[in-house]
């Protein structure tokens, strides 16, 4: 199979291009992993996001409650029950995103922003 790659926002293509070249680049020097096309890096991202949320919606499901799943020191992911007066929004799944101490960290230290470009 040829490669597909998932389409980028035309908004935030160059942005989106320049973070998925670094990411390629710090893959190769610390991981050994060599992914020359910044549209693969962006595919690897989008598809596994999306699997991160499909598997916790399966298992919200199976247990009628909130549950949660962590990447690293960087983000949790988790799925809610929403809980609201209206009957037609109460009980429905809802996805978010709580960032964690190693994403604060990058945002809070510009010195670590400019190292890692």
């Amino acid at each position: 199979m040829a490669f597909n790659p998932t389409p980028v926002d035309a908004n935030s293509s160059e942005d989106t291009q320049k973070a998925c070249q670094n990411a390629s680049r710090r893959l190769k020097l610390e991981n050994g992993v060599d992914c020359k096309d910044w549209k693969g890096i962006h595919t690897i991202f989008t598809v596994a996001l999306q699997e991160y949320f499909r598997v916790l919606a399966e298992k919200a499901r199976a247990t009628d409650g909130e549950v949660s799943l962590d990447i690293g020191s960087l983000v949790t992911f988790k799925i809610v029950k929403r809980v609201e007066e209206d009957a037609e929004k109460d009980g429905n799944l809802v996805p978010v995103a709580e960032f964690r101490s190693g994403i604060k960290q990058i945002v809070k230290n510009d010195a670590i922003t400019e190292a890692d470009e």
